[in-house]
């Protein structure tokens, strides 16, 4: 059954695939532009952070249209509410973990095919990565320092997009539109805070561990009351 779903959202994997693949080579030519037209010393990977940002992103939308699509279509055919959330969850997995795979995959043909290209843009003789050692020592060399998430991060965004996921869907499964506001008034909210309170106000690294376990116990409270009200959701007409 899962498999019949997975092949009904084809289309999703299509659409990360478009995205990223776009977000990938405009990333790309806007680099080799800088490289032929400055001539610089130095460069950036940065693919390795950029795509699976955006995988995750892409994730997180797409598990809240799951959750309200996919979840209801599976009620009405008759499916019970713990199948039909073990179905929503199921899909909402596989086309994660295939965003933040073709996000890795991307980063690693980024490191390996994209400083030969700069390079040569540049009119340099040769390159190297993250060099530890004093840029003075190197002649007719680009430099370039690489960007990239932990290995770590990769299921920390697979748990938080299916999370996430599953609380926004929840909250427009049962409230509708009021739903909807809520989560637009939470992005909002999101994005002017930190202006109204110093850019650094989320930065994971100087958070203290009141504020993570606040956090912590927040999202799973809210996750905790998504799953009771998926499990007894109205099958809507």
């Amino acid at each position: 059954m899962l498999k019949k779903v997975i092949g009904l959202n084809l289309d999703d994997l299509l659409l990360y695939l478009s995205v990223e693949a776009g977000v990938f080579l405009l990333t790309q030519i806007i680099i080799g532009a800088v490289m032929a037209i400055s001539k610089p010393m130095d460069g950036i990977l940065i693919s390795g952070i950029i795509l699976p940002i955006i995988a995750g992103l892409l994730a997180l939308l797409a598990g809240v249209t799951h959750v309200t699509v996919t979840f209801d279509q599976a009620l009405r055919f008759g499916q019970t509410r713990h199948r039909a959330l073990g179905l929503t969850v199921g899909v909402m997995g596989v086309e994660t973990a295939f965003a933040l795979a073709l996000a890795a995959l991307l980063s690693v043909v980024e490191r390996y095919l994209g400083p030969p290209v700069w390079a040569w843009l540049a009119g340099r003789g040769h390159w190297v990565v993250d060099y530890p050692g004093d840029l003075g020592e190197l002649e007719d060399c680009l430099v370039l320092n690489s960007f990239n998430l932990n290995w770590w991060w990769y299921p920390v965004i697979l748990l938080i997009g299916l999370g996430v996921g599953l609380i926004g869907g929840a909250l427009i499964q049962r409230f509708g539109t009021k739903g909807a506001w809520v989560l637009w008034s939470v992005w909002m909210a999101a994005c002017f805070i930190p202006q109204l309170l110093g850019g650094e106000v989320f930065a994971i690294g100087d958070w203290n561990q009141a504020m993570i376990g606040a956090s912590a116990v927040l999202g799973i409270g809210c996750l905790i009351w998504s799953l009771w009200s998926l499990l007894h959701a109205v099958v809507k007409e």
